[in-house]
């Protein structure tokens, strides 16, 4: 069994945890909060006599739509990216070097030509 490298695993892991934290703040409602009451992109919350009432927001201002197409834009980009990431990683820990050569050339489309242009 072939040993997976630390920055392999810290790579994974990072870009993972991510898109998880991105999902959270997506879904929880603790977006603006005073002391009474608390709201997110979807769910506003409100405490009385330590008893939380929640409901959804019907109405929302164009400002915060754009925001939630945002995250939603930014999610499927993190997932993307992971998916590249783990592509990356496999063709690179393949024996073969055509494979390997194939991995560099698709990461080299990807990232783009990085020569500095003065």
């Amino acid at each position: 069994m072939q040993k997976v490298p630390l920055k392999q695993v810290v790579l994974l892991g990072s870009t993972s945890l991510v898109i998880l934290l991105h999902i959270l703040s997506l879904a929880l409602p603790y977006w603006t909060k005073t002391p009474y009451l608390y709201s997110g992109l979807f769910r506003v919350c409100t405490t009385v006599s330590s008893v939380s009432v929640c409901g959804d927001v019907e109405y929302k201002k164009d400002a915060i739509r754009a925001v939630i197409a945002f995250m939603f834009i930014g999610l499927i980009v993190l997932i993307a990216v992971l998916g590249l990431i783990i592509a990356f990683l496999t063709l690179l820990s393949s024996q073969s070097e055509q494979r390997k050569k194939i991995g560099l050339a698709i990461s080299y489309g990807v990232a783009g030509n990085q020569k500095e242009k003065c």
